[in-house]
């Protein structure tokens, strides 16, 4: 993810706990579609929580709650992504089938964490080497005869 120009001067750390925002129908009004800075979870973050700048994604939360602070990352939960986020970002879909409630951005799990290699194994050459069973090996091909 390139870094958009707001965070550039600011340090990105995970999240250590998460926060929960209460999505209220006022939050869901006037929200725009595909704007991370305008979305629904965005305006709740900003309005409620009182904090400085959000940048929300479809999985990730960017946030910084004090002036000149750092940003803090967090994961959106998946009921946030599904009665929110993905009914926002599809043009199809009215806002008025977001449902307003309390909702949870997470710390990032592990696996996701900044800084953790996430290549596949394959190609970090730490594959594992197959010590099946002997009799699992395949030596040779079958062919079936045509029968005439």
């Amino acid at each position: 993810m390139t870094r958009l120009a707001w965070m550039k001067n600011y340090e990105v750390f995970d999240a250590s706990g998460g926060v929960s925002i209460n999505i209220r129908q006022h939050h869901i009004d006037d929200a725009v579609s595909l704007n991370g800075e305008a979305c629904v979870a965005a305006r709740c973050t900003l309005q409620a929580l009182d904090a400085v700048q959000v940048w929300f994604y479809r999985s990730k939360a960017y946030i910084q709650w004090d002036e000149g602070g750092p940003v803090y990352r967090y994961q959106n939960s998946s009921p946030l992504i599904n009665n929110v986020i993905k009914i926002l970002d599809d043009p199809k879909k009215s806002n008025k089938k977001i449902k307003p409630g309390l909702y949870n951005l997470l710390p990032p799990a592990p696996a996701q964490r900044l800084g953790v290699d996430r290549t596949a194994k394959e190609k970090r050459g730490t594959r594992p080497k197959h010590e099946g069973h002997k009799s699992h090996r395949v030596m040779g091909r079958v062919v079936a005869a045509k029968h005439a």
